[in-house]
């Protein structure tokens, strides 16, 4: 997936490290089934 793509809140939690450091920008890259809406991304990365 596109990081352009990414949830606000997800990319603030990134920046703020507020998530696992499995969560990388190379991870999310190859993550090519994350879903396009926003609610449903923070869902399956379980970020809220």
């Amino acid at each position: 997936m596109r990081l352009s793509f990414l949830a606000p809140e997800i990319i603030e939690a990134i920046i703020a490290g507020k998530v696992p450091t499995s969560i990388s920008a190379k991870a999310l890259m190859g993550l090519h089934d994350l879903p396009i809406e926003w609610s449903r991304q923070q869902r399956v990365l379980h970020i809220a």
